[in-house]
């Protein structure tokens, strides 16, 4: 527990007011947080005594400046040091509160905080609109100097918190931000961007390189330069927000020097700081004053504005021809769905939906669509009360409908739900409501036309009566209903459905964005209805959920292997749900799930194992991308591969004309008809005032996974096309110019998304069957003229490591296909992991170094320098057995490679002395024929391969025979790799005279291998191989397939070696294998 007297207390304390009070709510109230540590007796007299008089001294109001005093003890062991942090967030308000007395609650409020204050401040005021409207209503604006914010947890940026706590604590341990910690830290900058708050925000970010102390243990490294909060960790992206840079380092923020350019902007801030605040606050109040002059009108009098001189309502259902009592059948729960026992999260979203469809006195809230006027709804006796559920499918409107209903049923006399995707079903659910209250019976339901069943429903929730008939009763309790509209995607089909007045309540769910708003609100007397856009999941409900719904609450570490799931879901609750089912369903712990599903994500969207779910309402079926018109399709598929949270249009629209994929917008009449397609169903979102797009991430997910090898390829083109067309490239002159780094900081993202390339990249290498291998040269071919056209404008190690990737793996691709330009992307791969590795120290470029040996060496036999390639190979071999952990299996290639370079010289003794034990390793290790990975099965041919030049030819067969199985049960039935182990095995079943297995094995092999390019040496080998096999067998139809596949071989070895002019009959088994590179043979 946190209390004030602990070492960490915390205290608002008045530290000057340059005049008195002339009137209690006039002038500034300015609370000054300083960073870590900063008000210690050192510091004290500079921070309180200099230049905050100074820069108050700029104006002539009436300011009171006060300091917020505050300290973590980060060796507590109970609470964390950003839990403290946290705490004094709330204490602030409490001060807040005590501080500002209500004749001062006019007052407007500014904040300048310092560092790490700056997340204090958002919970504070986070709290604070919430719960103390006196704060909030204040609130005129906010300094954030040199403040972190990040609302990604998986932000590579959070070592940057740890680091700004080391400028003040010598001993901090670099575990004390942890996960955890940063989903909290996440949280509150993600909640403080929910707030939207409308008031001048000045970020002020470094330019200045801040220098830390390393342990003195640490060579060559003593102390470190770096900015700690650039513009880009500084920005909280509001939409009042200014940034400036400060030619300053981090702790010099706090003390902004006379004449500095910091100084200067900060007293330009302050002198406009009366007018702007004054009406900010203004505004504030007038809104809060509508409110309550409304409500305490109707308190006090029981009057409302709209039974003032009107006349009672004529009944509207006539039945002459029943002169006896009819009983409406109330209560009425038509209670369509069951409720969901496990539903979880989105409570505050039950409480705005009391205030709306239940409280006699709503209070208008935040996250809530704002009316043009805020009024009681009891104001108007006749108004029905509506409430809609926007979102995209999966985001849990429904559930969250369902919940409502289930949970408020007592506070209603009836409740319908009626499935609004379409007219007829409209109809079939306004015929159950009919004959559920027994306003018709069956034979009227049958013979009447939907439109009189129509009218006879809407008249009755209009004017809501127990009973009807000639012995009615004059007055009669009165009937609360409340009407669920689900799946409104369309809301003007609504129009003829809607009751022509009343006083019951509705919901509507739909992905329409507009339903909230728009011309059907309208036609109902509404300017627009209240109503919220649902958000995904906090990241701990999502995870909460996904623990109770999967029921591994007591699996070791659950919570967190929860959270890491959610945020692979996007927190998106039908996914989460979907997934937990599933998780259930196939017996999967929690850390399996993650391993499976980063595996075969689209099977798992795919799959219907929730009870109850149909292939039609799985993660992938719920958007219906399928049945979009191709424009929108095509405009789907881009925004899927940029960065999901800021899409400016300017990227979309500027280079559509030279973007070469079928039916992308081309104009702006079709990209704004596509848009709106795509906004309808709330697959994207859009901020009409910025001019930018965003796209939830679990969609683009689902889009790509729908996408070919070949359109993947054509959408990413095209995305690189758009960014391209708006990059602002220079000669050099300009290279600094704000305009241009301004443009660049926007399309940072989308090539930060692009880092997807070498990923794709890599999996075409794992794949490497068929024509895959070149689509892997693509992306990484890609990867690198995105990242060189940009230069390094983010994160320089992480540039570099997009950068060095994208050469290896085209060093790597061209290894495995013609060995062009291996070499040289393999020494520029090198060349840069050494460069880190001077720097940084990394272990993961230590290892890639040791890796990109290995490969140096394989691009070293393309060219035939056999010896360098050894050597290569050595050093790689060395490298690894250093920093591979005791216990842990090595990377094997370089062993096999420098085993398979020593057979191929003669020396199989000395080949089997080099990877025998490495073999064995393994074996003790994985087990006998493993199939962690495919290395085993490499090692097992490399070892036949020895045994037959040691004579060995029967432990040679065996050795094949175990390196097939195991190849195929990790490479699969058609890569290069198992083409190769087929030809092998298949040479040797033929001096065994098991011709009929050998057959199908080459002809396996030959399919595998088909007309690939790069193949074509192994294309040539085992058409040979086949043919003389087929004649041997002999007969009269081998022989014919005998002389067009000798033919062929032939037709394909003078394509590759020109100069040899030997006959067919003159070929031996050597003569072939020397075509091929010595990996593939």
């Amino acid at each position: 527990m946190l209390d004030r007297s602990s070492k960490n207390a915390s205290e608002l304390k008045l530290v000057f007011h340059l005049s008195e009070l002339r009137a209690p709510h006039n002038g500034l109230d300015i609370v000054v947080i300083p960073t870590l540590g900063a008000v210690d007796a050192a510091d004290k007299h500079r921070i309180q005594c200099s230049w905050l008089k100074l820069l108050v001294a700029s104006t002539d109001e009436d300011v009171r400046v006060f300091i917020f005093k505050w300290s973590v003890d980060i060796k507590r062991e109970d609470v964390n040091v950003w839990q403290q942090l946290l705490y004094h967030g709330r204490v602030l308000v409490d001060s807040l509160r005590q501080a500002r007395p209500l004749e001062t609650h006019r007052r407007p409020l500014h904040f300048i905080v310092h560092g790490l204050g700056g997340v204090m401040l958002k919970q504070a005021l986070y709290l604070a609109h919430y719960d103390y409207p006196a704060i909030r209503n204040a609130l005129a604006g906010i300094i954030f100097l040199g403040s972190p914010h990040l609302t990604y947890v998986d932000d590579y940026r959070w070592e940057t918190w740890r680091l700004l706590l080391k400028l003040r604590h010598k001993d901090v341990p670099k575990n004390i931000l942890r996960r955890t910690d940063i989903q909290l830290l996440a949280s509150v900058c993600d909640k403080f961007n929910g707030l939207n708050i409308q008031i001048p925000i000045l970020s002020v970010y470094e330019n200045i390189p801040t220098r830390i102390r390393n342990p003195v243990s640490i060579p060559l490294f003593h102390t470190t330069e770096q900015v700690r909060v650039d513009r880009r960790l500084a920005t909280v992206k509001a939409a009042c927000e200014e940034l400036f840079g400060a030619d300053e380092a981090h702790l010099d923020l706090g003390i902004a020097a006379q004449d500095t350019p910091l100084f200067k902007r900060l007293v330009i801030y302050l002198r406009k700081a009366p007018l702007v605040s004054t009406e900010v606050v203004t505004s504030a109040y007038r809104r809060l004053e509508l409110t309550i002059d409304d409500s305490d009108m109707q308190s006090r009098t029981g009057y409302t504005k709209s039974h003032a001189g009107k006349e009672p309502s004529p009944p509207l259902l006539e039945v002459e021809a029943m002169p006896q009592i009819k009983h409406v059948l109330l209560p009425c729960y038509s209670l369509e769905h069951n409720r969901n026992e496990k539903f979880f999260g989105q409570r505050r979203i039950l409480e705005q939906m009391d205030k709306v469809l239940i409280s006699s006195s709503p209070i208008s809230d935040s996250n809530m669509t704002p009316r043009t006027e805020v009024k009681s709804e009891s104001a108007e006796a006749s108004t029905l009360k509506t409430f809609v559920i926007c979102g995209m499918g999966g985001l849990g409107k429904s559930e969250i409908a369902i919940e409502y209903m289930h949970s408020r049923k007592s506070e209603f006399d009836a409740i319908f739900w009626v499935n609004s995707a379409s007219i007829q079903k409209l109809d079939a659910g306004f015929r159950d409501v009919a004959a559920k209250l027994g306003l018709q019976d069956e034979e009227s339901l049958l013979n009447d036309d939907p439109e009189a069943t129509r009218d006879i429903v809407k008249s009755w929730l209009a004017h809501p009566m127990r009973t009807f008939g000639a012995d009615s009763p004059q007055t009669q309790a009165p009937v609360n209903w409340l009407m669920v509209f689900d799946n409104a995607d369309e809301p003007e089909m609504l129009e003829n459905f809607w009751p022509p007045g009343g006083t019951g309540s509705i919901i509507i769910t739909s992905r329409d964005p507009l339903a909230k708003n728009g011309i059907f609100a309208q036609r109902t007397n509404k300017s627009k209805f209240i109503g919220i856009d649902i958000s995904p999941m906090l990241i701990e409900d999502a995870a909460k959920l996904l623990q109770n719904v999967s029921m591994r609450e007591d699996e070791h570490g659950s919570l967190e292997s929860c959270i890491k799931v959610a945020n692979l879901l996007d927190c998106l609750p039908l996914a989460i749900t979907q997934m937990a089912y599933q998780i259930q369903a196939m017996h999967l712990s929690l850390e399996e799930f993650i391993e499976y599903y980063e595996e075969d994500t689209a099977n798992f969207h795919e799959a219907a194992l929730v009870s109850g779910l149909t292939k039609q309402q799985t993660i992938a079926a719920t958007w219906s991308i399928e049945k979009l018109d191709p424009t929108s399709l095509a405009l789907l598929q881009v925004l899927s591969v940029l960065d999901a949270d800021v899409i400016q249009e300017d990227i979309l629209l500027t280079g559509a004309t030279k973007i070469q994929l079928d039916n992308y917008p081309k104009t702006r009449i079709e990209y704004f008809n596509a848009r709106k397609t795509l906004m309808k169903s709330s697959l994207v979102s859009r901020n009409v005032e910025l001019r930018f797009l965003r796209i939830h991430r679990i969609v683009q997910d689902v889009v790509r996974q729908k996408l070919s090898t070949e359109l993947l390829r054509d959408v990413y083109n095209g995305a690189v096309t758009l960014v391209s067309t708006v990059w602002p490239y220079t000669d050099g002159s300009g290279s600094m110019a704000t305009d241009r780094l301004r443009t660049i900081q926007q399309l940072l993202p989308h090539i930060a998304a692009f880092r997807l390339f070498n990923e794709v990249s890599w999996f075409c290498i794992l794949r490497s069957s068929e024509n895959i291998l070149l689509e892997g040269a693509k992306y990484s071919a890609l990867s690198r003229e995105a990242l060189l056209a940009i230069g390094d404008q983010g994160d320089a190690r992480r540039y570099t490591k997009l950068l060095s990737d994208s050469y290896r793996y085209s060093g790597i691709c061209s290894i495995e296909m013609d060995g062009v330009g291996a070499k040289e992307y393999c020494e520029k791969w090198m060349e840069m992991l050494i460069e880190q590795i001077t720097e940084h120290q990394d272990p993961t470029d230590i290892y890639s170094l040791a890796l990109s040996y290995s490969e140096y060496g394989l691009a070293l036999m393309h060219i035939k320098e056999e010896q360098e390639a050894l050597k290569s190979f050595e050093r790689s071999c060395d490298a690894l057995e250093e920093i591979t952990p005791p216990g842990e299996a090595v990377y094997c290639f370089p062993w096999k490679h420098r085993a398979r370079i020593m057979n191929y010289a003669g020396k199989p003794d000395i080949a089997e002395s080099i990877l025998a034990p490495i073999l064995k390793a393994r074996e003790k290790k994985f087990g006998i024929d493993d199939t962690v990975s495919i290395e085993t099965s490499h090692l097992l041919l490399c070892m036949a391969s020895i045994r037959h030049t040691q004579g060995r030819d029967q432990e040679a067969y065996e050795l094949e025979r175990r390196s097939l199985k195991t190849i195929k049960a990790t490479a699969g039935e058609r890569s290069l790799w198992t083409a190769q182990t087929q030809y092998n095995l298949a040479r040797t079943l033929i001096t065994r005279n098991e011709l009929q297995e050998a057959r199908e094995l080459l002809k396996q092999a030959m399919v595998t291998l088909g007309d690939i390019p790069w193949h074509k040496p192994s294309q040539a080998r085992v058409r040979w191989k086949l043919g003389r096999l087929l004649q041997y067998i002999g007969g009269q139809e081998n022989g014919k397939e005998a002389m067009v596949l000798l033919d062929r071989a032939m037709q394909l070895r003078h394509e590759i070696a020109p100069e040899d002019d030997r006959r067919e009959a003159e070929l031996t088994d050597d003569d072939w294998n020397s075509l091929i590179y010595i990996n593939h043979r």
